[in-house]
């Protein structure tokens, strides 16, 4: 028998019981559509995590005392120069301050390193007026773009030459670096003013520091501001994204196991590794409508032998072999299950797109690396937004891909093929004689 022609008898045999029909359909329907919806989101999110990170500091190594008497010093430093592949090492002090603005209290980082390094570790990072300042102007400050114009009404916008004042807490630690840092010892602050030397330009997400939400100040600086010469970590930049790796394991070798060493890889790899636990998790839900389905379409598949015997009994009495009756009812449910994955694909398609939209991830900052809050959700655990300018979006675009596609439609066609298999074989058993005497 041709294909054209299974493909007509199929049809009509579904078209002459069209609730039925439809039913099944829907049972089939679920499960493609389950798999698209939460496998594309979730790959959707793991993509766009990955590509985000992997553009801010591929190369850069952040290490930061983690163990009891672990410090960073300036005798540290020639040991980790010394190290093969490792291009820039820049040391740095990272402290947490508030600011009011507008009778409003805004917190705010102070980052203190050699400012002529930043072009290491943020490349794009440009001054959009203002100069930076040297290391002999200890309080002077290059300000981040929303901490000049901060998002909150009536609130005048911060210019070169302004002095603003902080209040910086006693002990230093600044405890929202990526989970990085000491808390502070103290919770008596001091009072610290800056002269704004320049303002940056609005440069975006950032991975290990926030310029468009903190303070950048030299080095001697945050010597000052912490009264001590331990550093608070070190970022290392290697010479290329394949020495990261190697890099890290000859840092950790080091140093030892009292130190915390972050790189952007080994975040991607964790993110990456739960993401797509995640989403094996939640395509077994959708395995589980497949399951029902099947027993849908093999109920559907013998209730349809059952009514038709006539027509079997005519068939065979035409000269219809025991195969090509068994290929004609196999055919109808793969035609089940060939319309019900390719429904299923656009609708879970659709579900995807609905889905990273009503969970967008806002607050992705660097030093809130991990901790994301949803679009919509007031501020609070979990937020990692600083200063006063808004927080950003992740975008998320779901990942529906063709294999993804095929994976759908070929699990609802070999679902339906499986579930069809015993009743097309106890119609191709059908003897004429003892169909025809149901006439």
């Amino acid at each position: 028998m041709r294909l054209p022609d299974l493909v007509r008898y199929a049809f009509r045999a579904l078209t002459d019981r069209k609730l039925r029909a439809i039913l099944t359909i829907i049972g089939v329907v679920i499960g493609p559509a389950t798999i698209v919806a939460l496998l594309g989101a979730t790959q959707g999110f793991s993509s766009s995590i990955t590509s985000e990170l992997n553009t801010l500091g591929a190369t850069t190594i952040v290490v930061t005392p983690a163990g009891r008497g672990a410090t960073i010093t300036q005798l540290t430093l020639p040991q980790i120069e010394r190290i093969p592949n490792v291009s820039v090492v820049v040391p740095f002090y990272l402290l947490s301050g508030t600011i009011k603005v507008a009778g409003q209290t805004q917190s705010v980082q102070i980052v203190a390193l050699n400012i002529a390094d930043l072009r290491y570790i943020l490349p794009g990072l440009t001054l959009q007026t203002g100069s930076t300042p040297t290391g002999d102007e200890l309080n002077a400050a290059d300000v981040g773009y929303y901490v000049a114009h901060p998002n909150i009404p009536g609130a005048p916008n911060i210019s070169v030459n302004q002095v603003i004042t902080l209040s910086i807490a006693s002990g230093g630690g600044f405890g929202g670096f990526g989970g990085f840092g000491e808390s502070p010892s103290s919770s008596s602050t001091r009072q610290v003013s800056f002269v704004v030397a320049g303002i940056y330009a609005e440069f975006g997400q950032s991975f290990f520091i926030d310029p468009d939400e903190g303070l950048v100040v030299p080095l001697q600086e945050g010597e000052a501001l912490t009264q001590s010469g331990d550093y608070s970590g070190v970022m290392i930049v290697a010479k290329s994204i394949q020495a990261v790796a190697q890099v890290q394991n000859d840092v950790e070798s080091l140093l030892g196991s009292n130190y915390r060493v972050l790189t952007v890889s080994s975040v991607v790899d964790t993110i990456t590794s739960v993401i797509g636990s995640f989403g094996s998790l939640l395509a077994s839900i959708g395995g589980i409508s497949l399951i029902v389905a099947f027993t849908g379409i093999m109920t559907t598949m013998f209730t349809s032998v059952t009514e038709r015997t006539k027509e079997i009994g005519i068939l065979k009495a035409l000269g219809y072999t025991g195969r090509t009756i068994m290929t004609m009812f196999l055919f109808e449910a793969i035609m089940i299950g060939l319309i019900g994955g390719v429904v299923g694909v656009s609708v879970g398609s659709i579900i995807s797109y609905f889905l990273t939209s009503l969970f967008a991830v806002r607050g992705f900052t660097a030093a809130g690396v991990g901790r994301f809050t949803r679009a919509g959700a007031p501020g609070g655990m979990g937020s990692a937004t600083f200063g006063g300018g808004p927080t950003t979006s992740l975008r998320v675009t779901p990942a529906i891909t063709p294999p993804l596609i095929l994976l759908g439609i070929g699990l609802a066609v070999g679902i339906s093929a499986l579930a069809g298999v015993i009743p097309a074989w106890r119609a191709s058993r059908l003897q004429p004689a003892e169909a025809l005497r149901s006439l």
